[in-house]
């Protein structure tokens, strides 16, 4: 991971007539889902919700395959 973001997370940037989005573009979170097993692993398996949550994990490689572009971000509206 280390590797990964040792110059900062690469946030992507779009200044709009409304206002600015920050995002995190879809090679990047390819990148990042080798360590969702990490993730899944650190969390309660006791928990009814995190049990939801893992399912939810496992599922999101299959749908980056699945997917032809994705964004993950914040807008700021002015």
């Amino acid at each position: 991971m280390k590797a990964i973001i040792t110059g900062g997370i690469p946030l992507n940037y779009a200044i709009t007539s409304t206002g600015l989005t920050l995002y995190l573009d879809q090679d990047f979170i390819n990148q990042m889902t080798t360590f969702l097993p990490m993730v899944e692993a650190l969390m309660p398996t006791e928990d009814a919700t995190m049990t939801a949550v893992k399912a939810y994990l496992q599922d999101i490689p299959t749908a980056l395959q699945a997917t032809t572009s994705i964004k993950i971000g914040l807008n700021f509206v002015k």
